[in-house]
């Protein structure tokens, strides 16, 4: 009985020293290392045999690590019971997080866009009798345009970027209805190479997308920034999901966009300015026939009630009706830095008016003032030609000149600071600014915003094309 009880105690103690376990280990991606009590002993996918004889002061602590992603650990701290483990996951990558002394300047997704061709070759399909097909464009990144603007927002405000996820996280707050951006990012998908392997029980595959980023800077209009980088992506799993693996690219880009010294530097080094521009998601206005008058002295009598002059404490200027709502067209620069609108109009009314949308960096403003049924103009979006007959009605030099005409021909097309203007030969003053340039029918073409001032120089003036305009405001009608 003696012996038969040593030979039991032997085989339990040699049971719990030698029993043997397996720990499968899965990831997206792939290729992360596995440690067990800090050594490394594969990489994912793989599969890992162990004894409980190898655990440490009583601990076998197995981890899953990866540059660029939060590590996982899991600590056994007795021998188990169930002989198999597995660890499957999608890594979650670490966002960038920068130090700004300030709030930044509002940054705005654009969009993505891919310039593909219909049917273009991007990579190559090998299944497990090693027959090699290739992958085609069919019209689609198989991400989503939202997914795209969502990543973009999350990482660029892990990183403290103020975005619109800042503006909408304030109850009652103006701002979740007008967004004031200084800086847009678009980027473009401008190579992309994909190769998938169908082997013995997984998918070997490889993503390659290079993408081309820009920044624009609303207050000039102009590019400030131009990226190249690249988002690479290598996993080994069971089952291929291309949306997932073209994500995960453009996660690894965007990531990289967000951290790079040269958009750190863009957006510490610019002060936030409120009056860049504050533009509703969409401005609907009512739509207009297009009037037929007998002669141009009737066409301007009409044009005339539509018109209105804008005194501010800074000066004055003018401005026109473009819907019956008492919407009124002008130029930013002549309610700049107002704290008071007082619009007079035709039959001697006035009223005090409130600000509705404006952009700075082409000097164009929507205002309001209370009450309806004003006569509006209608706006033409189609291009003027040079030598074409305009006039413009307006308050140059003073309020008591108010309902002023003055008329001209379309003199060229200008571009100015990287806009373009419609060059005018008409005679204008700086009360002027914010009237309209009307065709023979009436229809506002562009409103004036600016003259050219020096010796010798007189009737030469610059219009803002109202094609521009209802594209920057975001009008429709």
């Amino acid at each position: 009985m003696k012996y038969i009880l040593s030979f039991i105690l032997i085989i339990s103690f040699t049971g719990e020293y030698f029993s043997q376990f397996r720990y499968t280990f899965e990831t997206f991606p792939s290729n992360a290392s596995v440690k067990m009590n800090n050594e490394e002993i594969c990489k994912t996918p793989c599969e890992y045999d162990f004894y409980w004889r190898e655990a440490k002061n009583n601990q076998l602590v197995f981890s899953v690590e990866k540059e660029g992603f939060y590590p996982w650990s899991d600590t056994l701290t007795k021998k188990p019971r169930d002989f198999d483990f597995s660890y499957n996951s999608k890594l979650k990558r670490i966002y960038p997080e920068l130090k700004f002394d300030t709030l930044t300047p509002l940054v705005i997704f654009d969009k993505l866009i891919v310039t593909f061709k219909d049917g273009q070759e991007l990579g190559s399909y090998k299944n497990r009798t090693d027959k090699t097909k290739s992958i085609n464009w069919t019209g689609s990144t198989k991400i989503g345009s939202e997914k795209v603007e969502e990543l973009f927002y999350e990482i660029a405000n892990n990183a403290g970027i103020n975005t619109p996820i800042h503006q909408v996280s304030k109850l009652f707050n103006d701002e979740n209805k007008r967004l004031n951006p200084r800086f847009m990012v678009g980027v473009e998908i401008i190579d992309l190479d994909i190769k998938i392997i169908n082997g013995k029980g997984y998918f070997d595959n490889n993503i390659v997308i290079e993408f081309n980023w820009k920044v624009k800077d609303r207050a000039t209009d102009k590019i400030v920034l131009d990226y190249k980088n690249t988002g690479e992506i290598e996993s080994r799993s069971r089952y291929f999901s291309i949306s997932q693996e073209n994500y995960a690219a453009l996660e690894d880009a965007t990531v990289d966009f967000v951290s790079n010294d040269e958009f750190y530097e863009l957006l510490k080094s610019t002060k936030p300015e409120k009056e860049i521009a504050t533009v509703l998601d969409e401005l609907t206005i009512d739509s207009l026939a297009t009037n037929e008058f007998s002669s141009f002295s009737e066409m301007i009598k009409y044009a005339s009630k539509s018109c209105v002059t804008i005194e501010t404490e800074n000066g004055h200027g003018s401005g026109f009706f473009i819907d019956k709502s008492g919407l009124i067209m002008t130029s930013y620069h002549v309610i700049e830095n107002a704290n008071k609108l007082k619009i007079h109009l035709k039959n001697g009314m006035t009223f005090d008016a409130e600000v509705i949308s404006k952009d700075k960096a082409f000097d164009v403003a929507i205002i309001k003032i209370p009450g309806s049924g004003y006569q509006p103009l209608k706006l033409n979006s189609l291009p003027i030609e040079l030598g074409q007959d305009v006039s413009t009605i307006g308050t140059p030099t003073d309020i008591e000149l108010g309902q002023s005409l003055s008329k001209g021909v379309v003199s060229g097309l200008r571009e100015i600071d990287g806009k373009v203007f419609n060059q005018l030969n008409l005679s204008v003053s700086p009360g002027n600014s914010g009237g309209p340039l009307l065709n023979e029918n009436g229809e506002v073409t562009g409103i004036i915003s600016s003259k050219l001032i020096g010796e010798g120089i007189e009737g030469i003036a610059f219009a803002v094309p109202t094609e521009k305009i209802l594209e920057v405001l975001r009008i429709v009608y």
